[in-house]
C-alpha cells in the first residue's frame, strides 16, 4: 500500500474523481480495464467500461424504474447539506419525502438511526434506508446522517466525540433543528427518531442526550453499549427522558440481549418521572424480528445437511488420497454445520431463558 505524503494534495483523484456516491469496480485480468457499477441515492445505478486511465470505453447499462414508480409517485431521496454543532462542519445526508408530498403542508420529521457494527459510523442512506423510505410514505418527511465521528473523512472527523458516549448526539440534534428552520414544511415540534439493533442504541442516546429536540422515539433490539463507561452513561441519562419511549424487544434475542432493554427501562423507571414508556416484549422473537420456533429447526437442518454432506465429502476425498487440496471444500462443509447446530443451540436456550 503507498500512502499520500503528509504534504501532498489531498484532493480526490482517480475514482473518486470520477464518481461519486456509491461504487463497485471489477478489474479486468489485464489490469487494461475495469467495469464500474456507480450511483448516488437520488440517481439510479450505471455500469461502465473504462480504461484504467479513466477513459470511457462505452456505457453498458441504465438502471430504470420504468412506468410503474411515475404511476404511483414515487421520487427519488434529496442529498443536503447542513452544518454541525459546532457551526463549521458541513454534513451530509438524504432526506425521503411523501409520494404526495405537498410544500404548503407541515410535515413531521423522523430520524432513522443506523451504525452499523463499528459504533459511530454512520451510513446515509446504507443498507436500512427501506426503514426510511417506508416510513416517509406514512405521512412522514425522513432523514438518515452521517454526523461527525463517522469513517471516511479524516480522523479529526472520526475522532470528534472520542471519549464522550453519546457525543454524536449533538451533531445530529444541530442538524435537524437546522433543517426545520431552513425548511418551512417542516414541523419542529414534531421531531422523533426510528433505530434497529446499533440504531436502537442510538435512538436512546438520542432520547437522553437531546430530548428537546426528539420528542417521540422508537428503539427496537437495541444494542448495549460497548464499553461499561458508556453503559453507565447512557443508563444514567435516563433522567433526562421526556416526551414518548416505545421500546421492542424479542425475548429470544441473542445478538443484542433482552437485558440491555430491561436495564434501560429500570433505569427509567427509577428516576421517578411521568414519562411515557411502552415497552413491547416478543415472546421468542429474535433479532431479525422472526420467531424462534421455525426459524430454529431451519438452523437445525442446515447443520445436519452440511454435516452430512461433509461426511460424503471426506469419503471421497479418502478414496482419492488425503491432499491439502481435497480438504478445503470437506472442512468447509464441517465448519459450517457445526456452527449452525451452534448458533441453533444458542438460539434455543435463550428462548427457554426468555419464557423463564
Amino acid at each position: 500500500v503507498r500512502l499520500t505524503p503528509a504534504r501532498a494534495s489531498h484532493e480526490p483523484a482517480g475514482m473518486a474523481a470520477l464518481y461519486f456516491g456509491r461504487l463497485r469496480i471489477r478489474l479486468s485480468p489485464s489490469m487494461d480495464y475495469f467495469v464500474a457499477r456507480h450511483s448516488t441515492p437520488g440517481r439510479l445505478p450505471v455500469t461502465e467500461l473504462r480504461m484504467t486511465d479513466g477513459t470511457l470505453v462505452r456505457t453498458l447499462s441504465e438502471a430504470s424504474l420504468g412506468p410503474a414508480a411515475e404511476e404511483y409517485g414515487w421520487q427519488a431521496p434529496e442529498e443536503f447539506v447542513v452544518q454541525a454543532a459546532d457551526g463549521m462542519t458541513d454534513l451530509w445526508g438524504v432526506m425521503w419525502k411523501p409520494y404526495d408530498f405537498d410544500p404548503s403542508r407541515r410535515y413531521p420529521l423522523i430520524e432513522v438511526f443506523y451504525s452499523g457494527a463499528d459504533p459511530r459510523t454512520f451510513d446515509a442512506p446504507g443498507p436500512y434506508a427501506v426503514y426510511a423510505e417506508k416510513l416517509a410514505q406514512l405521512g412522514f418527511v425522513t432523514v438518515m446522517l452521517e454526523g461527525r465521528g463517522s469513517e471516511g473523512r479524516g480522523r479529526k472527523f472520526r475522532d470528534a466525540f472520542a471519549g464522550r458516549p453519546g457525543g454524536f448526539v449533538e451533531d445530529h440534534a444541530a442538524a435537524l433543528r437546522r433543517l426545520v428552520a431552513e425548511r418551512p414544511y417542516l414541523d419542529g415540534s414534531r421531531i422523533g427518531a426510528y433505530g434497529y439493533s446499533a440504531g436502537g442504541e442510538e435512538a436512546l442516546w438520542a432520547a437522553v442526550g437531546a430530548p428537546d429536540t426528539y420528542r417521540a422515539l422508537v428503539s427496537v433490539a437495541p444494542t448495549e453499549p460497548a464499553s461499561p463507561d458508556a453503559r453507565d452513561a447512557l443508563l444514567g441519562g435516563a433522567s433526562n427522558l421526556d416526551g414518548s419511549l416505545l421500546l421492542v424487544h424479542g425475548t429470544a434475542d441473542t445478538a443484542a440481549p433482552l437485558r440491555s432493554t430491561m436495564r434501560f427501562l429500570d433505569a427509567a423507571i427509577a428516576t421517578g418521572k411521568r414519562i411515557e414508556i411502552r415497552d413491547t416484549c416478543l415472546e421468542t422473537w429474535r433479532h431479525r424480528m422472526m420467531r424462534s420456533g421455525k426459524s430454529g429447526l431451519v438452523l437445525l437442518a442446515a447443520g445436519v445437511i452440511c454435516l452430512i454432506g461433509s461426511a460424503v465429502m471426506w469419503w471421497d476425498a479418502l478414496r482419492e488420497g488425503l491432499a491439502f487440496d481435497s480438504a478445503i471444500r470437506p472442512a468447509a462443509f464441517t465448519i459450517m454445520g457445526v456452527f449452525w447446530i451452534l448458533f441453533w443451540h444458542r438460539t434455543k436456550k435463550a428462548r427457554k431463558e426468555g419464557d423463564e
